[in-house]
């Protein structure tokens, strides 16, 4: 059975049964799309810590509470299909994503700033920035990395976990999420942090695969997912 996706014209196909987890990356029109294009590969066998950051922004929020993004990308409070969930499904346990260790504040902060430790995988982030259509994806990005490399005392949010994703509030006319291939960041436009099948198809571009692609001819999710952007890494 052939599956073809089409992702920022990027076609991938996927030569799959039941009992294989290769993926074949055609070469794309431009090279920085995929840095392994033309490589055929077998997903990696590892634990690896993910943390899921709420964003509160000057002018709106992430709409969920902690305990429900964790929930949704860890199943701490009983949700049966999430990141963690579905990618030891699709990978028959050779790769873990597991909710980063719970840690404290380590330097002190504004006490009125909704900044928080982590906890169950999560945490929240509040900025300065104002979220909306005119806002600059870039400048978000480097608010909300800059605030917790502040009140961790680290270099990069990459010291505290290998996959970091932002939750940031509703952004009209914004993508629906995006991920930096070969990088720990993915970004998610509000609610659709919460949903496997995008969380999946982001957090698996870091990765270099296409895990969402495998959970769907298997059967443990389905695949619905909406335009995706795709960027080369950044330092």
């Amino acid at each position: 059975m052939l599956i073809i996706w089409l992702d920022a014209h990027l076609f991938t196909d996927i030569f799959n049964t039941l009992n294989s987890t290769y993926i074949y990356h055609k070469q794309p029109t431009n090279p920085q799309h995929h840095r392994a294009a033309g490589n055929l590969r077998r997903l990696k066998t590892s634990t690896r810590k993910v943390l899921a950051v709420r964003v509160v922004a000057a002018d709106g929020a992430y709409n969920y509470t902690e305990a429900k993004l964790s929930d949704k990308v860890f199943g701490t409070d009983g949700d049966p299909v999430n990141l963690k969930s579905q990618t030891a499904a699709c990978s028959y346990d050779q790769l873990q994503f597991v909710a980063t260790p719970d840690r404290n504040i380590t330097n002190d902060h504004d006490p009125k700033d909704q900044t928080t430790g982590i906890v169950n995988g999560v945490m929240t982030v509040e900025i300065a920035n104002l979220v909306n259509e005119k806002s600059i994806d870039a400048e978000l990005e480097r608010a909300i990395t800059t605030k917790i490399n502040e009140v961790f005392g680290v270099n990069s949010p990459k010291d505290i976990a290998e996959h970091v994703m932002y939750c940031l509030p509703y952004r009209p006319f914004s993508i629906t999420a995006k991920a930096y291939v070969g990088h720990w960041l993915s970004v998610f436009n509000n609610e659709y942090c919460n949903f496997v099948s995008v969380q999946m198809h982001e957090v698996s571009f870091n990765e270099l695969f296409h895990c969402t692609l495998i959970i769907s001819f298997i059967g443990c999710n389905t695949l619905s997912h909406t335009y995706i952007k795709i960027l080369t890494a950044r330092t």
